[in-house]
């Protein structure tokens, strides 16, 4: 949906599992074959005081100053833990936000953090 509304926008992809990438590089070749290619990284999103070996801070670590931001989650009850690690860019830019949770408990946990950013 992201890449046909807009078609030059910059996708990262982020998966704990190696072989992830490789099978959303088919998909999105498959799908988009004109498209600019998404930027794959192998880690694990963690809050700042998670982070080590293999993992990643979405506010620190990619490039997003100054865009609009889109942000798809779907990681499997960890979700709180990625908004944890994008506060400062949720707090300072145009997010848009989808986020599949796990459970009624996080779903709630999700939402009081994302209104006490302003959302």
């Amino acid at each position: 949906l992201f890449r046909r509304h807009n078609p030059s926008g910059r996708i990262h992809l982020i998966d704990g599992e190696a072989a992830f990438a490789e099978i959303q590089r088919r998909q999105f070749a498959r799908n988009f074959p004109s498209a600019p290619a998404p930027e794959f990284r192998t880690a694990f999103v963690t809050p700042p005081d998670r982070q080590g070996p293999g993992t990643i801070h979405l506010a620190r670590d990619l490039p997003l100053a100054g865009r609009r931001v889109f942000f798809k989650i779907d990681v499997d009850g960890w979700e709180l833990d990625v908004l944890r690690s994008a506060e400062e860019r949720l707090a300072a830019l145009d997010c848009r936000l989808v986020i599949e949770t796990h459970s009624a408990a996080l779903e709630r946990d999700c939402a009081d953090f994302l209104r006490r950013l302003g959302y």
